[in-house]
């Protein structure tokens, strides 16, 4: 088997059902990387996507893949490359600082007294509730909720005053990775080629 990266271009060939890895490092050109910054490998053969990886650039805790300083160990393994037919896949890294994820339902609490309330919300419950697809919500407290929080699974700690607010967002095809914007820029595009494996009998 064999199994071979071009440094340059990053293009990968190998052998259906190989293992491989490269290291690679990110360099921040606007600073440090943070904690929560991260790289976004995609693998796609046409527009079907075969593999999606995040890797923290500045874990607080480093660990095998994410070396932290933006260096990264990007692996190949059998379990993976086996399924897929030989071929060649586009391959994209992206990276995201202080990303903003496309979550399912996100939550914001507006309580200024002293000792102001705290809220958690239950995804299922909210979206399981809410109708259409998307949409956005606020409920205000003026001598009581103007729609009872419940319902939309939120669990309120502490007693509420005029004027609190809980805003609820929801988005029922989110998938929880970052949006596109304007911190979320594609920095590395290359291919993998997959070859059969041939056996002489």
């Amino acid at each position: 088997m064999s199994w071979s990266i071009d440094k340059n271009s990053k293009a990968v060939t190998m052998h259906k059902g190989d293992t491989g890895a490269y290291f690679l490092t990110f360099s921040g050109s606007r600073g440090a990387f943070e904690d929560g910054d991260v790289a976004m490998y995609k693998v796609k053969q046409g527009n079907t996507e075969m593999l999606y990886m995040e890797y923290n650039l500045q874990p607080e805790e480093p660990n095998t893949y994410e070396r932290g300083d933006g260096k990264i160990l990007v692996a190949f393994l059998n379990s993976t490359t086996d399924t897929w037919a030989p071929g060649t896949y586009q391959t994209e890294f992206r990276v995201a600082r202080k990303p903003v994820r496309n979550v399912k339902v996100a939550m914001v609490v507006t309580s200024e007294e002293q000792e102001p309330i705290t809220a958690e919300i239950d995804e299922e419950t909210c979206l399981g509730y809410v109708q259409g697809t998307t949409g956005t919500v606020t409920l205000e407290y003026d001598d009581g909720w103007s729609e009872d929080p419940a319902d939309y699974g939120i669990t309120i700690t502490g007693t509420p005053v005029d004027g609190d607010m809980i805003t609820v967002s929801w988005n029922k095809d989110g998938d929880g990775r970052p949006m596109d914007g304007s911190n979320v820029r594609t920095v590395i595009k290359s291919t993998i080629t997959i070859q059969d494996v041939i056996i002489d009998i």
